[in-house]
């Protein structure tokens, strides 16, 4: 553990004790923008606490900014079905071991899965925003499924995804051609197939 995180936990431990870590994460996030040297702060506070066997996002109804960035905690897959407002910038960027995520969530924001060399499956549930970056540069991702409610998909999304062979988009090919995506998978991306509930589109 850092110095820093022992001591900040110390200076808050009446917090940490009451489960009230919106202001913990609200703190450390302020300072790893401030700073990038300090967003391993904010995985490493995460860190500490689930080998406490805390589960900060049980009292969360999202997922802070860098909670797990750059993580060394070995896992593979990522499930979270219970309802979040959205997944955090880089909140689980550069994790080497992950390799399938099923998110219920409204917005997935920038760069939240950058880099995730593993990742290869990807579903969201409810999602009406995919921000800037959110899963570029995940090398090995093939399959990606998308809902109904998706209204955006930012610049860059799914930039430098090289093996994406697959997405199944759960709303018919009228409701894909709607959606905001201009430069989706970065520029002059190669053509892909888009499963839609009534058919298929090619997306160029």
């Amino acid at each position: 553990m850092r110095t820093e995180v022992k001591e900040f936990i110390e200076n808050n431990i009446d917090e940490i004790e009451r489960e009230n870590f919106k202001p913990l994460y609200d703190r450390l996030s302020a300072m790893a923008f401030a700073d990038f040297l300090n967003r391993s702060m904010v995985s490493n506070f995460t860190e500490t606490l689930l080998g406490a066997n805390i589960r900060p996002l049980e009292y969360l109804n999202y997922v802070p900014d860098f909670y797990l960035y750059r993580t060394s905690i070995p896992f593979k897959h990522l499930e979270l079905d219970t309802p979040l407002h959205h997944i955090g910038t880089l909140a689980f960027a550069f994790i080497d071991s992950l390799e399938e995520v099923t998110l219920n969530v409204l917005n997935v924001n920038v760069s939240a899965f950058l880099y995730c060399k593993s990742l290869k499956e990807v579903t969201l549930k409810e999602t009406t925003v995919i921000d800037a970056q959110a899963f570029s540069v995940c090398e090995k991702l093939e399959k990606v499924r998308l809902p109904a409610t998706l209204k955006k998909i930012q610049h860059a999304a799914f930039k430098g995804d090289t093996s994406l062979k697959e997405v199944v988009f759960e709303g018919t090919q009228s409701q894909w051609k709607r959606i905001m995506k201009d430069g989706w998978r970065g520029i002059n991306p190669s053509p892909i197939t888009i499963h839609c509930s009534d058919g298929s589109v090619i997306d160029i």
